[in-house]
């Protein structure tokens, strides 16, 4: 074990070239740092004295530290809570951190303030390469850490990121403020924050944009709990498209637990998808715990598919989301799909409750491609036209194997179809030839308290009944319905 006092950066730099199994106590402050290297075959640890708070500074462009393939380097404070904290450059032209290797980053450790300017080496804090593992255990990553792509972290395609604690928060970029996953790069969260990152409004993903990569979340939050909404040192993520989440280019996200809350979507000429925006890509949502809710954006307040999309709900909630907007078919409080026969919405259970819209869809608004929905439950959501669904365009189908048992109940629309609204190029059926336990019931709104049709609505089975208009007459339906064969 080593002791370093500050300025002594050529002892420091000796000693990770000479020793290739130590531990480094920094004390005080190091502000003339170079660009250190982790070689293959060597394990160091970094941490701060017991008496002192340390930092480590940059001094000239480049990473602080190049962990090579074979190398690893564990960075953590200690049990007396003093934190070390590495600081970067505000006119770097790479990221502070750069992994080949391993890295490992415990509790009370800070990286901050790298502004990466460069348009061909991506992440602002860290950038994990190809067979690249970087453990994220606690500390912060935070607070003016700046890349085109990735303004806290970059996962290059190989590499793989793993966060169980703390946070990514106050990063910016262009495309995924906290994080960016690139082809093949995989991301794994069990625990810790994403947020108050932000992208430009004409970018995507403000706290994280997948590329073609893959990212699986069993706990943890990507935005802020409903308890910090109205805490204005702490919010969710901010883009033009995907507040908390962009998935693009065949890319992946598997929730089967945590939250993603509290983030809006605000691009020019209206945000979509203040929680998740899927733009080709592929996202499952599992487990009663997982939960998109609280967010904002004029389409799709939770979750916006466009594009040949596909997003599969088996579990979990939409809700408490809001779609804020006039003119040009703004809707969809709780989901937004908007795309051709290949973008592709399945709720097999599941609850999409008290999301609400300002025009269309408080529920759902399908402006075109498919609507599936085997089960689970449209329940509280309000709008002007189709408190839980607005069918505008594309094929709703409510009930689509025999057995099932999906509800639409207990959604207000101030105009028009209380639990469906269908326009004139929409499609709308329930139930099928085989016999569901689909039910539309107890809605409310001036005309069609259960379902208003302008466009097409095939009956096969189902119920639709206790439905009132705002005079507390019964209005199951307005407008013509076609029986199914």
């Amino acid at each position: 074990m080593f002791s370093i006092s500050a300025f002594l950066s050529d002892v420091f730099n000796f000693i990770l070239k000479r020793y290739s199994n130590i531990k480094i106590i920094v004390s005080g402050d190091i502000p003339n740092a170079a660009n250190y290297t982790v070689a293959e075959n060597k394990t160091i640890v970094i941490e701060p004295s017991e008496d002192d708070n340390a930092g480590i500074t940059i001094s000239s462009q480049g990473t602080l530290f190049d962990i090579e393939n074979g190398g690893k380097l564990t960075i953590q404070g200690n049990d007396t809570n003093k934190t070390l904290t590495l600081k970067g450059l505000p006119n770097n032209n790479t990221a502070l951190i750069s992994v080949f290797g391993e890295l490992v980053m415990e509790t009370g450790v800070i990286i901050t303030e790298n502004n990466n300017t460069s348009t061909t080496i991506n992440g602002g804090g860290v950038h994990i390469g190809n067979n690249g593992i970087f453990t994220m255990k606690g500390g912060k990553i935070r607070s003016e850490n700046y890349s085109q792509f990735g303004g806290g972290v970059y996962v290059n395609s190989g590499g793989t990121f793993e966060m169980d604690g703390e946070e990514i928060s106050g990063n910016s970029a262009v495309y995924g403020g906290g994080v960016f996953i690139n082809t093949n790069g995989n991301f794994i969260m069990t625990s810790g924050s994403i947020a108050q990152n932000t992208v430009s409004l004409e970018g995507g993903g403000g706290g994280v944009y997948i590329n073609g990569g893959s990212f699986e979340m069993s706990g943890g939050i990507i935005g802020t709990t409903e308890g910090d909404v109205n805490d204005s040192d702490y919010k969710g993520n901010t883009a033009g498209n995907g507040g908390g989440v962009h998935i693009g280019n065949n890319g992946t996200f598997t929730m089967t637990g945590g939250a993603i809350s509290g983030n809006e979507a605000a691009g020019s000429g209206g945000g979509k998808g203040g929680g998740v925006f899927v733009d080709g890509g592929i996202f499952t949502m599992e487990g009663v715990s997982s939960g998109i809710t609280g967010n904002t954006a004029a389409y799709g307040g939770g979750v916006a598919l466009i594009n040949s999309g596909a997003f599969t709900m088996n579990g979990g909630t939409i809700s408490l989301n809001e779609a804020e907007g006039s003119g040009g078919a703004t809707g969809g409080g709780g989901v937004y799909v908007n795309g051709n026969e290949l973008t592709t919405f399945i709720i097999n259970g599941g609850t999409v409750e008290e999301n609400t819209a300002t025009e269309y869809g408080g529920g759902v608004l399908l402006y075109s491609g498919q609507f599936y929905m085997s089960r689970g439950t449209l329940t509280k959501n309000h709008a002007q036209n189709g408190g839980g669904a607005a069918v505008m365009g594309g094929s709703f189908a409510f009930g689509t194997v025999a057995g099932d048992s999906p509800l639409i109940t207990e959604n207000t629309a101030s105009n028009s179809g209380g639990g469906v609204w269908i326009f004139t190029h929409g499609n709308f059926s329930i139930g099928n030839a085989d016999g569901t336990s689909s039910s539309i019931t107890n809605n409310i709104a001036d005309l069609g308290g259960g379902v208003y049709n302008s466009g097409t609505f095939f009956r096969y089975d189902g119920t639709i009944s206790g439905n009132t208009k705002t005079d507390n007459q019964e209005s199951d339906i307005y407008g013509d319905v076609t029986p199914g064969i």
